[in-house]
Formats: structure tokens, sequence, C-alpha cells
């Protein structure tokens, strides 16, 4: 599944609907570059992914129609990005639920270890 993003040349590829814990977010920003990110939840149309990077705090990346917001989870709140209000709330919702497991996970990939997947908001 291919969605645009709002910002030119930006594609994220989902892949195939494979099993949660194997799929992973594809970010393409030119041809030769590609960031890969493991997915950790799905839910109405939100894709959530933990892309660890050691110079920022804890976070991960909501993509939603094409829009991608980043959610900073120390505390729990949006840093950049946008999206409908539904799914920015929805999104924040489901961050602070699981705000244990997903500082868990950024721990995970700061030790080279794939993070573990997180239910979906329901």
């Amino acid at each position: 599944m291919k969605q645009s993003a709002n910002e030119p040349g930006i594609t994220i590829d989902l892949g195939t609907e494979s099993p949660l814990h194997s799929a992973t977010i594809v970010i393409s920003k030119s041809k030769p570059e590609k960031i890969a990110m493991p997915v950790l939840s799905k839910f109405y149309g939100i894709v959530i992914g933990m892309l660890y990077e050691p110079r920022h705090s804890a976070h991960v990346r909501a993509f939603y129609e094409g829009q991608e917001m980043v959610i900073g989870l120390q505390p729990v709140r949006l840093i950049r990005g946008d999206a409908p209000a539904r799914a920015r709330s929805m999104v924040l919702e489901w961050a602070s639920r699981y705000r244990r497991e997903l500082l868990n996970d950024w721990q995970r990939c700061a030790t080279a270890q794939a993070p573990l997947s997180i239910p979906p908001l329901t």
C-alpha cells in the first residue's frame, strides 16, 4: 500500500499486507534514499512507526492519509506535523495509553533490538 505524503517527493510504502510485527514503513524522499521503520500499530487508517534517532528524544511517527505527525513521548505531545483533529486526538490518546510500552520500545531500539508491536486503539 502506497500513500503520498503532503511533502513533495515523499512516498510512504507500507509494503504488502503482512503480519504487523514484520511490516515496515518505507519513506522515499528521493529515488536513492529510503528510510525504513518498523510498524508498531495500525488503527482506523493510522499507521504508527518508530525510527530510533539517538540525537532526538523518544518519539513515534504517525501516518494518516499521506500526512505525518511526530509525537513526543516525554511528555506525550505533538512535536510536528498535522492531520485531521480526530486522527491527531486518537494518536495522542493511544500514545498516552501505551506510553510505558513505547518508552520500552525506544530503549529496545537504542540497543539494536526490534521494537515490540503495541495493541491498536479500540
